[in-house]
């Protein structure tokens, strides 16, 4: 059994009976090493000194409003501040797929996320690597990345594939590799530099294992159960309800649904992948809309970016009220 992605800090959480992940101490701490909250840890001032040799001591350690008054440099109290708001999202609990739902839920009511995006996606990445415990299959990890990594298509061969962004902007094209069923192996030992891209063409294996993917993550979720089939083209007579994955597709499949259709060719450059989702139990959805399909799509943007929203899938199927 291969191990991967050891950097998510995964083995730092416990695993409760349920395959809930719970926050410990190692995890807290290593949340402050983070990219998105270490620069108020190096910070040079008496004060952020203070507050860093405190969490180093204690992670769960009381910071109060004199010991963030303190703190002279104020790029890096505005870090603090987003840390222990992070930091209490964490202890919220009791496991961290409920800390991922009450964030997003959240977020929605707000109109605004409020901790950094990259914390948000080290949330997403740790769900699904649980999720994955124990996969020899280097593909569907590869594909997995689209969970908690940004995208950005790329041309070869005639094919879209989509390849990590900040790779491409730190290596280039040349420093991609391309991966598929035949060389998925290779994913291991470079699991962590994100430097294979994938060809989601709906015939393929990636995009099969994408469809896998999206109905476990609804099944761990929000405990339903569905089918979900990539399909080449969205033709409904009766569409009547559709999930975007991202930003750009919930534009695009809006406007597809209303009928004002972007030019073939638009749609064609845009649309990177489109889905069939049914649900296993007619009761599991809306009563209107039982026994029907719902679509779901990823797009690019007009750069050829693409950053998923996974949180969709908890919050947009039209799900029935649970008693």
């Amino acid at each position: 059994m291969h191990e991967f992605w050891l950097r998510s800090g995964h083995r730092l959480l416990e695993v409760d009976t349920h395959g809930g992940l719970v926050v410990t101490d190692g995890f807290i701490a290593d949340s402050l090493q983070r990219p998105e909250f270490a620069a108020a840890a190096a910070a040079a001032d008496d004060g952020s000194r203070r507050i860093a040799d405190s969490l180093v001591a204690r992670p769960r350690a009381t910071i109060d409003a004199a010991m963030l008054a303190a703190v002279d440099d104020a790029a890096a109290r505005d870090t603090w501040l987003q840390y222990l708001r992070w930091r209490d999202r964490l202890l919220a609990g009791p496991i961290l797929q409920s800390v991922y739902a009450r964030l997003y839920a959240d977020a929605a009511a707000a109109g605004r996320i409020d901790v950094p995006v990259q914390a948000a996606e080290r949330l997403s990445q740790v769900i699904v690597q649980q999720m994955l415990a124990g996969c020899d299959d280097g593909l569907m990890l590869r594909v997995a990345e689209l969970w908690f990594r940004e995208q950005s298509v790329i041309a070869a061969d005639g094919r879209l594939l989509l390849a990590d962004r900040q790779t491409l902007e730190t290596s280039g094209a040349r420093g991609i590799d391309r991966l598929n069923a035949d060389t998925a192996d290779d994913y291991f030992g470079r699991d962590d530099r994100h430097d294979f891209s994938i060809d989601l063409a709906p015939d393929g294996a990636a995009a099969h294992h994408f469809a896998e993917l999206v109905a476990r993550w609804i099944g761990r979720m929000v405990d339903v159960a569905v089918r979900v089939t990539p399909v080449a083209a969205i033709d409904d007579a009766g569409w009547c309800w559709h999930v975007g994955l991202d930003a750009q597709a919930s534009l695009l499949l809006e406007r597809l649904f209303r009928g004002d259709d972007p030019s073939p060719e638009l749609t064609r450059r845009r649309l990177l992948l489109a889905l069939r989702l049914e649900f296993e139990q007619v009761s599991d959805a809306l009563a209107e809309i039982a026994g029907t399909p719902v679509w779901l799509a990823l797009a690019a943007d007009e750069r050829g970016g693409m950053r998923m929203k996974p949180q969709n899938l908890l919050f947009n199927l039209p799900l029935a009220a649970r008693r």
